[in-house]
């Protein structure tokens, strides 16, 4: 693996060390002259304390931290039992070896047990290790799949599905690097600071963008259920979500304006990389594929699963799936803004109970909707491109900043856990 997969913030706005040695270590490079290259083994203990005393408090490793899962909910209880589960203790390391892709690394702030799949890891010398610096440095090696390739399984590690694992053997031999304690405490406490900071902003940055998107919604609803002239008389459609509309609208049912049918069966192993056609399904794109059964443009209603009832839009050849309803609009309909109208329906509220929730297409061509002339939907449609083109462009230039951000975030902790900048300057005693 080459160093330069490891990437370091631009340090020209804070100091380097000022001597350096070859850490020996290819993904690290050089490391401030006076710090330690150890083993994992050398300062840490895996710890297996089975949960033999039934110790309540169940946690969760995440990319975000650990965190107490609620085992009342059918949500939150994973195993019928969790005797055998790992004991882990407030200051404790917990790193997931199963996943060396995504995985994590994190120190608990709670007492509790945890899956004993993962490895639990806890300092030999307090006096000269710090678990919170070291809590750091362990997850860069997951932001950045320093793991991965060390790790065994089945199939290439490029490949989809399976798991990397990395063994306890490797890993209690895997190289690290060790600053003195005063310094694990410096850049500890600085990288707490920074990435809370960093993180702030990015919680704020994603309210904007949930205020963004009920805009969005609340444009659409009101202009398919209200149109665009606030001076129109209107009538009660008798249909409670929707309240009142133009007077001079019309109500019909869906099967009225459109036919609607079911999509066809395809495998997700019948996709090919290099298909020539998009493949449909009920959450938008799949994959491709050689053939195509739609020409055109239609609206596509998710029929099966979670995100029931959510609309995308086709255009040109594409397969569409049989977890996805093809809308397909007669002459006198704009695509469009038939489109908008089945989002602001929220069709999800007409899916079938059951373990899988669905939508029969038998049930959504029953549905009366409100219909203004064509012109008017033309209109509509205009106006809901304009405004929600404005609006999208708005949450896409966010999301950037967010992953901005992100990058920056995991960038800062690289720079400062392996010594490229010097941050003890920046940290009161």
């Amino acid at each position: 693996m080459s160093s330069s997969q490891v990437k370091y913030m631009d340090s020209s706005g804070m100091e380097p060390y000022p001597e350096y040695k070859d850490s020996g270590i290819e993904w690290i490079g050089k490391i401030p002259e006076h710090w330690d290259i150890l083993k994992v083994k050398t300062i840490f203990n895996l710890i297996k304390k089975p949960n033999f005393e039934n110790e309540p408090t169940l946690l969760s490793l995440t990319q975000q931290g650990i965190y107490v899962r609620d085992i009342t909910t059918f949500e939150g209880q994973i195993a019928q039992t969790y005797a055998g589960y790992n004991t882990i203790k407030i200051g404790d390391i917990c790193l997931n070896p199963m996943d060396l892709k995504s995985g994590a690394a994190a120190i608990s702030k709670y007492n509790g047990i945890i899956s004993n799949a993962y490895f639990t890891i806890k300092e030999k010398d307090k006096k000269n290790t710090l678990n919170e610096f070291f809590a750091y440095y362990f997850d860069m090696h997951y932001k950045y799949g320093i793991f991965y390739p060390f790790g065994t399984g089945v199939g290439r590690p490029e490949g989809r599905g399976g798991r990397w694992t990395l063994s306890k053997k490797t890993f209690l031999n895997f190289p690290l690097i060790s600053p003195p304690l005063n310094e694990q405490q410096a850049i500890a406490t600085f990288l707490d600071r920074e990435t809370t900071r960093i993180d702030a902003l990015v919680e704020k940055k994603q309210q904007f963008i949930e205020l963004l998107e009920e805009r969005r919604s609340s444009l659409i609803s009101h202009a398919v259920t209200k149109g665009l002239d606030p001076d129109v008389p209107m009538k009660d459609s008798g249909i409670e979500w929707i309240g009142q509309i133009p007077e001079h609208w019309d109500f019909k049912k869906l099967s009225y304006m459109a036919s609607l049918k079911s999509g066809e069966n395809i495998t997700s192993t019948e996709f090919e990389k290099y298909g020539e056609y998009p493949v449909f399904g009920g959450n938008g794109l799949r994959g491709y594929f050689s053939k195509y059964t739609h020409e055109g443009e239609y609206v596509i209603i998710g029929r099966q699963g979670a995100l029931c009832g959510n609309i995308n839009y086709t255009k040109g050849k594409c397969w569409v799936s049989e977890h996805a309803i093809v809308v397909n609009p007669t002459t006198k309909f704009v695509t469009f803004w038939m489109g908008e109208l089945l989002k602001a329906m929220n069709l999800n509220r007409y899916s079938i109970s059951a373990a899988q929730p669905g939508i029969s297409v038998e049930n959504i061509k029953k549905l009366k909707i409100p219909v203004p002339p064509l012109q008017e939907q033309q209109a509509i449609a205009n106006y809901l491109d304009r405004e929600t083109s404005q609006i999208d462009t708005l949450i896409e230039k966010t999301e950037q900043s967010i992953e901005y951000l992100k990058e920056y975030r995991t960038a800062l902790i690289s720079s400062a856990v392996t010594g490229k900048i010097d941050v003890r300057g920046t940290v009161s005693d």
